[in-house]
């Protein structure tokens, strides 16, 4: 269940945090061995209920650079037990993991107290003791038999710490953490977009650029956003975004091409634009007949013409359009 995590990286404490009051956990933050952060951990040992009815948690939780719960890892010998200490199913761990995953959980709102339907008694097999059953209320929301478990450590993942890891990441984005995470997954490409700031936006100008083509849904129009508002006036900046034309996202195209309205374009970036013709919808050859009647294009006639003709029928009035430019 638990992901691998490198052996050979090194850990060092970053913050502590205190749990149910006088337990008191490390988080250390990971780093690889070109000493670029990697992941955040942190060893829980503590109790999680009164009854005796369950034994210790001993397991270490991981959290990704942006305090996003990854896995987590019983110690050797301290697997994590439910009710009576039965031992967790390769179920139960499955479980457990949808629910750590879930910021949104039932649990952020009640006590353990507040699931347990009193009216329901539950023997124990091995001492003597009773208890109540789990609510059906909060049946979605836990393990069956570790109600106390199961709060505990979704609380302990996602209380404090997470806020804490985020500040950790805020006070120390510089320009290495900045490029690993533009080439790093979705979740810290859109962070360090949201937050990459103005001076340092012409800088990554061509990172931002290499983003159009993300295939993630939002990526893509957060590199947008933070490019320069110089580059759309700019003609290597023209082309540089056209050369990566092709292979953005429909919704990107029109995006680009609604930017460029009312620009002047360098004659390599008409160029460009144009051979893209043949591929476009009504729509964006809507927007780019705008584009084209606000530039020059004296030179590019004869390309417009053979793109225009490649175009089908059923944008016959977009095609009558852009052939009308030609003879002008």
């Amino acid at each position: 269940m638990c992901a691998v995590f490198a052996q050979d990286y090194q850990p060092e404490k970053v913050f502590t945090v205190v749990v149910k009051d006088s337990t008191t956990a490390d988080v250390l933050l990971w780093r690889d061995k070109s000493g670029r952060p990697a992941y955040f951990s942190s060893l829980l040992q503590t109790g999680v209920c009164t009854d005796g009815l369950c034994y210790p948690v001993d397991i270490t939780i991981y959290w990704d650079l942006l305090g996003k719960f990854s896995d987590y890892k019983p110690s050797e010998g301290h697997p994590l037990t439910k009710f009576d200490h039965i031992v967790f199913t390769r179920n139960d761990h499955a479980r457990l993991h949808e629910i750590l995953a879930d910021g949104n959980s039932l649990l952020r709102d009640y006590k353990p107290e507040d699931m347990i339907d009193t009216s329901v008694k539950v023997f124990s097999a091995k001492v003597d003791a009773v208890t109540g059953a789990t609510s059906k209320t909060f049946a979605e929301s836990i393990v069956p038999g570790a109600v106390y478990t199961v709060y505990t450590l979704w609380h302990f993942v996602h209380d404090e710490i997470p806020g804490r890891i985020i500040s950790y990441i805020q006070n120390h984005l510089d320009d290495n953490l900045i490029r690993q995470f533009l080439w790093g997954k979705p979740d810290y490409q859109i962070y360090v977009l949201e937050h990459l700031p103005k001076d340092k936006q012409a800088l990554y100008r061509q990172a931002l650029i290499n983003l159009l083509t993300d295939k993630d849904t939002f990526v893509p129009h957060y590199a947008l956003i933070r490019l320069p508002a110089t580059i759309w006036s700019d003609p290597a900046g023209q082309e540089a975004i056209l050369q990566k034309f092709p292979g953005t996202q429909r919704t990107v195209q029109n995006a680009l091409l609604e930017k460029f309205r009312g620009q002047k374009l360098s004659q390599p970036a008409l160029k460009q634009l144009v051979s893209y013709i043949p591929q476009m919808d009504k729509f964006q050859l809507s927007k780019v007949l705008f584009i084209l009647q606000n530039n020059d294009i004296s030179g590019l006639k004869k390309q417009l013409t053979v793109a225009a003709d490649q175009l089908p029928a059923a944008v016959a009035e977009q095609k009558k359009q852009l052939l009308h430019l030609t003879k002008n």
